[in-house]
């Protein structure tokens, strides 16, 4: 309710409302709310793109995690490695890591993190 009276709706009011809704398990809200920002021509920048990734990682979609790939390409965010490394989050819990393309040594230590616990996971 708060969100909706501000008037002047800007990156950061946006960010707060997303931010809200992950920290309480709302990844499919989340994904609407960055839907709504965009349509309403409000761009992210990293620190929203790696939140996004976040709920993104929660709903575990393979075409989700395709279609906000593109958008980190198309954007210029694959140079960050912390969007990097949360793309490999998204990809492993599709079960897909083998679409990356970009490699480096946060994203390969993501990939090895995420092969650890799957292998802990699996000997319990």
């Amino acid at each position: 309710m708060i969100f909706d009276r501000i008037l002047n709706k800007d990156l950061v009011s946006w960010f707060a409302l997303l931010c809200g809704c992950v920290r309480n398990g709302l990844a499919n809200k989340s994904m609407q709310i960055f839907c709504d920002m965009m349509a309403n021509d409000i761009r992210p920048d990293v620190i929203v793109m790696v939140k996004v990734l976040g709920a993104c990682f929660e709903l575990g979609v393979l075409e989700l995690t395709s279609c906000l790939d593109s958008y980190v390409i198309r954007g210029g965010f694959l140079s960050n490695s912390f969007v990097g490394a949360s793309l490999i989050d998204c990809y492993a819990r599709c079960g897909s890591l083998g679409r990356l393309t970009e490699k480096d040594v946060v994203n390969w230590s993501s990939m090895l993190q995420v092969l650890l616990k799957k292998e802990l996971n699996s000997s319990t």
